[in-house]
């Protein structure tokens, strides 16, 4: 009786200890993450059913902003951010690069012209980003800007209505054949995406795998986010 007690102790010790090494070892809880708005397509879901696949005891959290979201206010765990600068305040790692290009509608270029040279946006409609950074080099407007957005899919449907040219990602001007990429040549330089962490804070398990997950896949994808 003594000798089958002392077993059934060691069997729910040694249970205890495979636990404990299982969460700190295999990744598990919830991962809050947040990323553009337009990163709601098919190819980000792809990338979101493999990592749980692979990782089945992680439950996602996923917010979907142009907004920086504040890292410690909103209990992020990993901020994915489109930039060419980021916060020396935070870490980040690059994922990949995401190309952006000058569109407009059909229609406004057939009513306003095509634009030729990059001197020639200054006599357009642009439909501008809140939150750009100002990497790309682009004339002052000759006259005032009306729209002044800070979520990127919206621009993109402002000038699918015909309301001006948009710098917008590539992925959104490839899902509308409405819109048509102009100034193409030579291309934008791309900026790029990063996965963003709160600095001197030591990555959990599954901040880790998740970064780790996007770095090994995003690059290797058929088409680009």
């Amino acid at each position: 009786m003594y000798y089958e007690h002392c077993c059934e102790l060691l069997e729910k010790h040694e249970i205890v200890q495979h636990q404990v090494r299982c969460s700190s070892e295999c990744p598990l809880g919830t991962l809050r993450v947040s990323a553009p708005t337009w990163f709601a397509n098919r190819f980000f879901a792809d990338l979101l059913k493999s990592y749980s696949l692979q990782y089945p005891y992680v439950q996602l959290d996923v917010l979907l902003s142009d907004n920086r979201a504040d890292l410690v206010e909103e209990a992020l765990d990993v901020a994915l951010r489109v930039t060419r600068e980021p916060d020396p305040r935070q870490t980040a790692r690059q994922i990949g690069t995401i190309q952006f290009c000058l569109a407009a509608s059909r229609e406004y270029l057939r009513t306003n012209g095509v634009p030729q040279t990059v001197a020639d946006l200054a006599r357009h409609e642009m439909i501008t980003y809140a939150h750009y950074d100002g990497w790309i080099d682009l004339p002052p407007p000759e006259r005032p800007t009306r729209w002044r957005l800070d979520n990127t899919t919206l621009i993109a449907h402002m000038a699918l209505q015909g309301l001006g040219i948009a710098m917008l990602p590539d992925a959104l001007i490839d899902q509308e054949p409405e819109l048509v990429p102009v100034l193409t040549q030579p291309e934008l330089p791309p900026a790029a995406l990063l996965a963003v962490t709160q600095k001197g804070r030591k990555l959990s398990v599954r901040a880790s795998s998740f970064i780790e997950h996007l770095a090994a896949n995003f690059g290797a994808a058929a088409v680009p986010v």
